[in-house]
This record gives C-alpha cells, structure tokens and sequence, in this order.
C-alpha cells in the first residue's frame, strides 16, 4: 500500500492552550446524535465543511474568502455539537499522572471514535489505535513532564524528536502531536473519566472548528467569529485520505513553570504515518 505524507503543524505553530480555565460544557446542554435506540458518540460536521475547504485554507491562510467560511462553519459546529457519554454515572477517579493501560486504552478508543466520526462524514478512511502508536503517545506524555513543559509553552519539539528516535521514527519538526490542554482538577491530578471525556471532545471539536477556545468563559463566546483562528490541526486530523496509527495520552503538570498556573494538563493526540517508520522491528516491539 502507498501511503502520502500528511501536512503536519510545523514547530512555529502553538497549540491550542486551553489550561487558564474550564473547558467543560455543562450537563444542561447535552444532546444525543443517535437513532432513537442507540447512543452513539460522534461529531457531526456542518453541512459545506469539507476536507478540500481545508486543505485550501492551508495551502492559502491568509485568503479572507475561504477564512470566512471556514469561520461560519466552525461556529456552526462549535454550537451544535454537545458532548453526550451514556457513562455519566461512572464518577470512577483515575491519576492523570498514572493512567492504567486499561484507562489508556478507554481513552484513545473514545478519542479515536470521535476523530472517526469527522473522518467517516468527510469520506477519508480512518485513523486506527494500535499498541505502538499508545507507547509512542505514553513517552511522549512522560518526556514532557521531564521537560516541565506544559501546552502553554507549545509543541516540546526536543521531547517529539528524541522519543521518536528511540521509537524508529523520523525526526522532523512535529508530523506527531496535535495538542491540548485542559484544566478540570481541584488542586491534584485525580479526575473522573466521564470528566477527561468531557474535556476530549471539547479538544477535538476546537481541532475540528478554527482552533476555537473560550476567552471569557462564557458560551456566547461560541458566537464570536473573531474566536476561530486557525485550520492547521483540522488539516493535521481531517485531511489525507490514508490510515495512521493513533493513541492518546496526557501529561500532568502540578505547577507550570513558567506561566505559574498552579495545574495544567496537556493532552497528547498522536497521529503516526507509516511512511515515518524507519525501523519497523524496533517499533514494533
């Protein structure tokens, strides 16, 4: 199988930071995107959004014609999509500094599920979680905590480049990582995973819609088209009509070093091309 290379955020672009405040949606606004007898967990894309849209806007950021669509769509996204997980009642606590491989394994599922979702609707094939690409996510996760590196400060390139070595993979500017951060702890690192599942698909949905992230902390920030700035990490997880092994993780920072944010959680979506894999052996194991 022939396998093209994807267009990935080079270092120069920040991720998403969302650690300042809260970016769960409250309760009262779920809904369900599910046939009257089966839930099902999905996002569902606006009507004119296309993968060719954003493949446009990349190749051209700064035409206003297509930023001002892509800015309408996205607010129609951001606002008719509600997170909804038939496990509310699961108040079960886990350590996002020490994640369980059947934790880890709950978590990449419903991350993979939701960017399957987008995928499927924009006809590309889909992503697939595979042991590796979870090693790979997990290393990544623990060298930015050697590093003390939180979203806040972007991509860790140095801590992208050398777990990729030790894993066979190329070196590059970042064809790994797109991230985001979350803040949803009280002073620890404990969080229930009905909570971290909150949080994914908010990540997900600001990937998906101009990299949209709260200002105020209101919902009529949601309103706002001067809020959706960016398609690159939509280009990264919804372009490219070709599989890659996918996992994630997050990293806990107890104190971010340099913003002085007393908590901060960056959550790790890696995304593998196997054109990358140059030690195919040493991955593998």
């Amino acid at each position: 199988m022939t396998f093209k290379k994807i267009a990935i955020l080079s270092a120069s672009v920040l991720a998403l930071s969302t650690c300042a405040v809260s970016v769960t949606e409250s309760p009262s606004t779920h809904v369900v995107y599910a046939a009257k007898s089966k839930l099902k967990t999905r996002i569902a894309v606006p009507k004119g959004y296309t993968a060719d849209l954003i493949e446009d806007w990349h190749d051209s950021p700064k035409s206003k014609k297509l930023t001002r669509k892509l800015k309408r769509l996205s607010r129609r996204g951001m606002l008719s999509n509600k997170f909804y997980d038939r496990r509310k009642a699961d108040k079960r606590k886990v350590n996002l500094a020490n994640l369980s491989n059947h934790d880890q394994y709950e978590l990449s599922q419903y991350a993979l599920t939701l960017i399957n979702s987008i995928r499927t609707q924009l006809r590309l094939s889909k992503f697939t979680y595979t042991a590796s690409a979870q090693n790979f996510a997990n290393d990544i996760a623990k060298a930015y905590n050697e590093d003390n590196w939180s979203d806040y400060q972007g991509h860790d390139i140095s801590a992208i480049n050398r777990t990729a070595k030790q894993h066979g993979l190329t070196q590059n500017d970042n064809e790994y990582e797109d991230m985001c951060g979350f803040d949803i702890t009280t002073g620890h690192q404990y969080a229930t995973i009905y909570q971290i599942k909150q949080n994914i698909y908010y990540n997900i949905k600001q990937f998906a819609f101009g990299g949209f992230r709260y200002h105020n902390n209101q919902e009529s920030d949601k309103y706002n088209l001067n809020y959706y700035t960016e398609w690159n990490h939509a280009n990264d997880l919804f372009t490219g009509d070709y599989s890659q092994e996918f996992a994630f993780s997050p990293s806990y920072l107890s104190q971010e070093p340099k913003y002085n944010v007393q908590k901060c959680t960056s959550s790790h979506y890696i995304h593998v091309d196997p054109e990358n894999i140059e030690k195919k052996s040493l991955y593998e194991k």
